[in-house]
């Protein structure tokens, strides 16, 4: 069900008391493509009311639970049914919830607008005219954007460190584009995109730019192309780049799959 309904909201998560190499062991020979909870002692299986394995429960967007039951006795239309509570934000969005008069707010970062809402939050909490629980709604939004920029800009700064030239650019291209409302941010993006387009990096920024594609393509079931993709940037010009090293990994691991 996740290949049918993970692109519309589907999260699937197997929670087990198993060791975890027997977990992991089992995950790989089945090639299974939920994430795995570790949990001794099981208590959501006492939460949820389950008397056996294996049991399954499904919770629709709201929190609330919709089914319970045998895996197998799930159907397309409870999923679909509990999906309509589900609402998918762009992947750079923060949802928070805020009081009504400050509902732009909320929606510019749920639309991706992140510099606008930010710098609209900080304005309003420069003001003395909203109540305490309005305050403390506001501080709360502020601190999950900053959170939420904090770890975009851990990515990009780990990508580089890592060698990664071409994933380190895009992190950093697109805090630049969804913070360019915040002057300090937006101008932090520019100049580390600035950094990142030497002639010297040249090669590992293009290297890394067919390793993401190849990546796609694999992510989209085209594993024929990502493979060749990646073969011909290792038998090419690119073979002497420390990116050669990351796509040797993918290759070898996108051919044992196989």
């Amino acid at each position: 069900m996740i290949e049918k309904y993970g692109k519309k909201g589907l999260a699937v998560v197997a929670v087990t008391n198993s060791p975890e190499s027997e977990a992991l062991k089992f995950a790989d020979e089945t090639k299974m493509k939920s994430a795995i909870g570790f949990e001794p002692s099981l208590a959501s299986m006492k939460a949820f009311g389950f008397t056996g394995f294996p049991s399954s429960a499904l919770v629709g967007g709201d929190g609330k639970v919709i089914w319970t039951g045998h895996p197998s006795g799930l159907k397309d239309d409870m999923v679909e049914q509990g999906l309509k509570t589900v609402r998918i934000l762009p992947k750079y969005a923060v949802d928070v919830e805020l009081p009504s008069k400050y509902k732009s707010i909320a929606k510019n970062l749920a639309k991706g607008k992140l510099g606008a809402g930010w710098v609209a939050l900080e304005k309003a909490l420069g003001k003395s005219l909203h109540e305490e629980d309005d305050k403390a709604a506001l501080q709360k939004a502020a601190d999950a954007v900053k959170t939420f920029h904090e770890a975009r800009v851990a990515e990009a700064n780990t990508a580089f460190d890592e060698g990664r030239i071409f994933d380190a650019y895009d992190a950093w291209d697109m805090i630049g584009k969804h913070f360019r409302a915040h002057r300090e941010h937006a101008t932090t993006a520019r100049e580390k995109l600035k950094a990142l387009k030497v002639p010297e990096l040249r090669k590992e920024f293009d290297a890394g730019k067919r390793i993401a594609a190849a990546i796609e393509a694999h992510g989209k079931g085209k594993e024929k192309k990502a493979i060749k993709a990646l073969q011909s940037l290792l038998a090419g010009s690119y073979k002497e780049t420390k990116e050669a090293a990351r796509a040797q990994k993918l290759l070898d691991a996108w051919k044992a799959e196989g």
